[in-house]
């Protein structure tokens, strides 16, 4: 006959001579293999005639017995308990001797088991226990916990975060032997690739240069017989790294190339840096009226408009009697800095357009002073293009090689042609177009030269233009003019306003405009630098940073990076646009707003900076729940941007933070979802829906590949997930 053996957990015995391991028993009763073995959940009471132990609690363990069930090849079913050396039930279960594939307990109410088997046809047979009739007292609540505090560890009242047993010693990373192929050959695949980056590391630090052997000291010895040493004048080499930084080493200063135009990612860093500052000089300021003259053609720095422009405007309304007052939310803009661009050029030379703002009397005039804004081209070593334009202050500047554009504080904007063969290198403009009139004072102004067709010597110009009551529109200027799109930044500025608790005057001070910019693949970002503050609560959930993007065919605009997620396990290993290998939009903003997170009104306690010891930790440490949002906010940012590795690298983040947490549902789910299914195929066919569409590409990747990329080796990483990994490595392969 056929012997079914249980293993002990102490030493993994079984039994076998004459002092058997605790906890083993050789079940012996089937002629056929037995394929399939199934533990009871629910202890049985092995108490004298089953009145319960009476121990009282303690460091006393019940006694109990516990049932199992085995199915062999021919469809034969047994019931052992291990209190009995004979099975208490027995049952052919299937009338063709048909193989079972599987077993189930469960419990009906107090007075009944139920065991599910399933055969190889198809066929499924209840069996339903009384009890204690059929099978004998069942094991109180209490002693079924204690059983499990005593010789497991377990504790049956508490949940972890995740809604799993808490254990009281060791962790809950179990199991630790390694099930099936699949996970063994994952995680020496792992070593495999721990072990290839620790010899790139090696191979790329640099040698170090040999150090030059010190020459002997020369001694001699006199007729006296007295020893006389000479010293030797030791030389020492420069530090080749104080070399590099004084000029390469050749004792001439290094030329320091201009700087091109400042990305919108590192100029929103260096506003959060310098946005305390801003704010100072503008207090210092608002106090200050229109500046005085001395007379003739003396200048000073004009006070008109106020430097400290308030986000609010105060009118008089003359359709309302007595000339009622009412409030204009205005966005900040300055009129007292100086704005500088540089104009692009082909080569190493150097020229700038300035802006200076002035209150002074016009040549010829014989008028008060009014404001003027002094513009200016100037290149080294030859003399200087200039204009004034009169009657307002400068507020925003932006040129291209073929195009210089100036915005003022009463809403126009004035645009400045140069040569069409040297460019900026003639040092000269003129007026090309008549002012163009926004109807507000020009916040942000930014000018665009693209490829328009396969000639790349044909550029088209475009212009994106915000004006202080926050209308923005991106119009073409070259070949043709034409509006290419409008909207406004309000809903994103009212946003961050209302997202700060407390905040409910609709006099606040508005956000700043940090930066608002078009990329290379013409989509419109935006980041808004936050001026009000709250005392108990700061600048709300998201800090005084947040980037948004504008999407055109909704007309609205999408919260992209904020600091919403400090609490994650992922937020302080958020990718880099300084260190990352493949640089994308959604990691530059995330870069952008990070100096925010110290302002908002979410500050994490502790964080736990290395993810990857996360498997082995005990349960509950960690932010999961917050994790586990932040991967899916990220996923979905980075569709909405069009960047497919950033995806894919998120979704990998996401994966880690399933299989740490023992999301067995969630990543079925996931899975599910990536594989996709052909009857959904004419639901979506866009990328924003895409667990909709069964397309064999998803944002350019191969479903199955990335399933088999980015899920099954995170998976592998947690052993308790070895069987749902291989179980979704065997679905793709029947695929």
């Amino acid at each position: 006959k056929n012997v079914a053996s249980t293993i002990s957990r102490e030493g993994w015995g079984v039994s076998a001579g004459d002092s058997p391991a605790p906890g083993t028993a050789n079940l012996v009763g089937h002629k056929q293999p037995v394929v399939v073995a199934r533990h009871s959940p629910k202890l049985l009471d092995a108490s004298e005639k089953g009145e319960g132990n009476k121990s009282g609690g303690g460091d006393d363990e019940p006694d109990y017995a516990t049932l199992v069930a085995l199915g062999d090849k021919r469809g034969y079913l047994t019931v052992w308990s291990t209190n009995k050396s004979r099975p208490v039930f027995k049952l052919q279960c299937s009338e063709t001797r048909c193989t079972v594939t599987d077993l189930s307990w469960g419990r009906i109410g107090t007075k009944y088991m139920m065991l599910l088997v399933t055969l190889l046809d198809g066929n499924v047979v209840a069996l339903r226990f009384d009890v204690p009739g059929d099978l004998g007292p069942l094991l109180s609540d209490e002693d079924q916990k204690r059983v499990f505090q005593l010789r497991y560890g377990i504790d049956l009242d508490g949940d972890d975060v995740m809604g799993r047993r808490r254990m009281f010693v060791g962790d809950n990373s179990a199991p630790k032997l390694i099930e099936n192929t699949l996970q063994m050959t994952m995680e020496e695949q792992e070593e495999d690739e721990a072990m290839d980056e620790e010899l790139i590391d090696v191979d790329q630090e640099l040698p170090r240069p040999a150090m030059a052997q010190p020459k002997k000291q020369l001694e001699s010895v006199s007729k006296s017989g007295k020893k006389r040493i000479r010293p030797v004048l030791m030389t020492v080499e420069p530090d080749k790294k104080q070399q590099r930084v004084n000029g390469g080493g050749n004792g001439k200063p290094s030329k320091k190339k201009p700087e091109k135009k400042e990305s919108i990612l590192e100029a929103a860093a260096k506003v959060a840096s310098s946005a305390a500052d801003v704010n100072a000089q503008s207090a210092k300021h608002s106090g200050k009226g229109e500046g005085k003259t001395n007379g003739g053609n003396q200048t000073q720095h004009q006070g008109h408009p106020s430097p400290s422009r308030k986000p609010r405007v105060e009118t008089k309304s003359a359709a309302s009697p007595g000339g009622a007052s009412s409030f204009i939310a205005q966005i900040p803009f300055s009129t007292t800095r100086i704005h500088s661009v540089e104009l692009p050029v082909d080569g190493d030379e150097k020229v700038v357009a300035d802006c200076l703002n002035v209150t002074k009397v016009p040549k010829g005039s014989s008028g008060p002073a009014i404001p003027c804004a002094s513009l200016s081209v100037n290149k080294v070593g030859q003399g200087s293009w200039k204009d004034d334009i009169n009657g307002t202050s400068c507020t925003a500047l932006s040129a291209t090689k073929s195009l210089l554009s100036v915005g003022t504080s009463d809403g126009t904007i004035y645009l400045y042609g140069t040569s069409a063969s040297l460019g900026w290198k003639s040092v000269s403009a003129f007026r090309s177009h008549p002012p163009l009139v926004v109807g507000q004072a020009v916040v942000a102004l930014e000018l665009y030269e693209r490829n328009a067709s396969k000639d790349k010597n044909f550029q088209s110009i475009e212009m994106l233009v915000v004006a202080a009551d926050g209308m923005f529109g991106v119009y073409q200027l070259c070949p043709d003019w034409k509006l290419v799109y409008k909207g406004t930044v309000m809903p994103a500025i009212t946003h961050m306003v209302l997202s700060v608790q407390g905040s409910t005057n609709p006099n606040s001070l508005l956000p700043k405009l940090a930066r608002i910019q078009v990329t290379d693949k013409g989509r419109l970002i935006m980041i808004l630098s936050a001026q009000m503050t709250n005392a108990h609560h700061g600048n709300g959930p998201g800090g005084s940073l947040q980037a948004f993007l504008y999407d055109r065919s909704l007309e609205l605009w999408m919260r992209m990076a904020d600091s919403r997620f400090v609490l994650s396990d992922f937020y302080s290993i958020l990718p880099s646009v300084r260190t990352a290998s493949r640089k994308g939009d959604l990691a530059g903003m995330d870069d952008a707003v990070r100096g925010g997170s110290s302002s908002g009104s979410i500050r994490a306690k502790r964080r736990n900076h290395d993810t990857s010891a996360m498997y082995g930790a005990p349960s509950g440490e960690g932010n999961l729940l917050a994790s586990r949002s932040h991967c899916e906010d990220r996923m979905a940012c980075a569709v909405a941007l069009g960047s497919s590795h950033e995806f894919e690298s998120w979704l990998v983040n996401y994966v880690r933070a399933l299989s740490i947490g023992g999301f067995e549902d969630q990543l079925r789910l996931l899975v599910d979802l990536i594989v996709g299914d052909d009857s959904r195929e004419a639901l979506s066919k866009t990328p924003s829906c895409w667990w909709l569409s069964s397309a064999t590409q998803l944002l350019g990747f191969n479903r199955k590949t990335l399933v088999r990329k980015a899920v099954i080796p995170e998976m592998s990483k947690n052993r308790s997930l070895q069987r749902l990994t291989n179980e979704i490595a065997l679905q793709l392969d029947s695929i």
